[in-house]
């Protein structure tokens, strides 16, 4: 049995937090010890409560000089959880997090460190991003081409973890024969940055009017009002809506009869 402490500067289930969050109940469902920690008094914190996730809280992180600023109090922190709780893993999903675990223990002897990289290496420059993957025992990928950007550097381990369906698990929702069908896509709103929602309303458009469906966009985000602006100008905007996702996140995605999800990360877990 390991102890496992996936540490996320996030607030709120998306992107990298979604991951960890998925890791932790993996984990905890494997018979092992996990913890998601982060800042306290956010709705991450109010969101693990709600669905029995383990949290551990207290960090401050930031952003610009006060990230550098909460580094020495983070990282007296993080010291003392993975003392208390005897951690054997420290997982990191961000820079952030990777260098306030390197603050925190240097060449000190400390827990084994895991990094999980859910955007491409190749961002970073070649000798900062060799140093950052010789600095934990383990890298995860998202991508092949991640996978080629670490073994460029030399990582000593790296890792393609795929996303995918448990099809074991996986049972398709039975439909009466008279239930209208409901084509979803389930997607961040993010202002300036398209999730495939474009693209998801322009195939509404070409679905024939004669046949009867409803077209919904499934999320969240600042986004909201472009979309709103784009589905008024929508040629069948009578059968298209927005649903912002919620606690019943799983209950909604089960209303659709097809889902589509254009981006992997938080979405796709």
């Amino acid at each position: 049995m390991l102890n496992v402490l996936h540490l996320v500067s996030g607030r709120s289930f998306t992107g990298p937090v979604a991951a960890a969050l998925a890791d932790v109940r993996s984990l905890v469902a494997a018979e092992h010890r996990a913890w998601l920690a982060s800042r306290s008094g956010t709705a991450l914190e109010a969101g693990c409560t709600t669905q029995d996730v383990p949290f551990l809280g207290g960090f401050r992180f930031g952003k610009g000089p006060a990230r550098l600023l909460n580094l020495p109090r983070d990282s007296k922190h993080l010291r003392e959880l993975c003392h208390e709780h005897e951690i054997d893993v420290i997982h990191v999903h961000r820079s952030q997090e990777q260098m306030l675990v390197g603050w925190a223990f240097g060449r000190r002897s400390g827990p084994s460190v895991v990094r999980s990289w859910h955007r491409s290496p190749a961002r970073v420059s070649k000798p900062l991003r060799r140093h950052m993957a010789a600095a934990v025992k383990g890298n995860t990928c998202v991508a092949h081409d991640h996978m080629k950007a670490l073994a460029a550097v030399g990582a000593p381990c790296v890792s393609y973890v795929p996303p995918a369906v448990d099809t074991d698990r996986f049972r398709p929702t039975k439909k009466s024969p008279g239930d209208i069908p409901r084509i979803g896509l389930i997607g961040r709103w993010k202002a300036g940055e398209d999730r495939g929602q474009r693209a998801f309303l322009d195939v509404l458009a070409r679905i024939q009017s004669k046949a009867d469906w409803r077209g919904m966009l499934l999320g969240r985000g600042e986004g909201r009002q472009e979309l709103q602006g784009r589905i008024a100008e929508h040629p069948r905007k009578e059968r298209v809506e927005l649903l912002e996702t919620s606690d019943q996140f799983a209950r909604q995605v089960a209303t659709l009869d097809i889902g589509l999800v254009f981006a992997t990360g938080s979405d796709g877990t």
